[in-house]
């Protein structure tokens, strides 16, 4: 699991645009020197200095590219509150601070394991750049489960689609592969090919039942937590989280510096 030393970065909005309901997508230019993400990592980026917004918002890497003399990267989020409506109505051009990049990464297959990606709603954004770090030999070792709630929901797809990934989708109501939660669709295909190891992120709730499935078969998971963050650095304490984890068993954790991602 990659973990860095984040550093302060002034980044420029290139692109501000709603991809599906609920969802939008931030693209950031940087200097060429901002260092690489790994799958699971996170930046802790400026909504704004109102009284709402004050504190920085943690966000996962949806994508990085190098663009002629400088980086380019993405976030996928959803508009669920003032920080993240705020978010949606920044303009091209404008510049934000971010803290980057911040905390540990998902792992890759190890040879001959078979590794089901479980993820729902907003947990769906770390894994385009995991797919992409994963390489064409390692892909064919590699199921992705996502979860919906409604259809209107799957034309995020096309954002994965664009990579060559094919997820498996399920929507709680009508328009998906599956009908039914992505913990449904689990179970299904660990009837049909047991897996070696699970990468999960999304809904605490739902995220604790890939867990609760997992666990009696001694399925490993890796679990991204969130949590609300003042720093990002470990400094004001604010994600202390007693997650039951294999990582460093016995006591609490804080997730920007011991995770995000968490062995059980």
């Amino acid at each position: 699991m990659t973990r860095r030393s984040p550093r302060e970065w002034t980044a420029r909005i290139r692109e501000n645009r709603p991809v599906a309901r609920g969802y939008s997508l931030l693209t950031l230019g940087l200097p060429s020197r901002f260092p690489r993400p790994a799958a699971g990592q996170f930046l802790m980026l400026s909504a704004g200095d109102s009284r709402e917004t004050l504190l920085r918002r943690p966000m996962a890497f949806f994508d990085f590219k190098k663009v002629r003399a400088a980086v380019e990267i993405r976030v996928l989020y959803a508009v669920v509150g003032k920080g993240t409506r705020r978010m949606a109505a920044l303009a091209r051009g404008s510049k934000l601070q971010i803290l980057a990049p911040i905390g540990n990464s998902f792992s890759l297959p190890r040879p001959g394991e078979r590794v089901i990606v479980a993820a729902g709603g907003i947990g769906i954004a770390p894994f385009l750049l995991w797919w992409k770090q994963l390489g064409p030999a390692r892909r064919k070792q590699v199921r992705i489960l996502f979860g919906f709630k409604e259809k209107s929901q799957l034309a995020v797809l096309k954002e994965f689609r664009a990579a060559k990934m094919k997820p498996i989708c399920s929507v709680e109501g009508p328009g998906g592969d599956f009908r039914g939660t992505v913990v449904d669709l689990l179970a299904r295909e660990i009837k049909r090919e047991p897996a070696g190891r699970i990468l999960t992120c999304g809904p605490e709730r739902m995220m604790q039942a890939v867990v609760d499935f997992a666990s009696p078969r001694r399925i490993p998971c890796e679990v991204s937590l969130e949590a609300r963050m003042g720093c990002g650095l470990g400094v004001c304490l604010s994600c202390v989280t007693n997650f039951a984890h294999t990582d460093r068993p016995g006591g609490y954790a804080l997730v920007c510096q011991d995770g995000p991602i968490f062995t059980v």
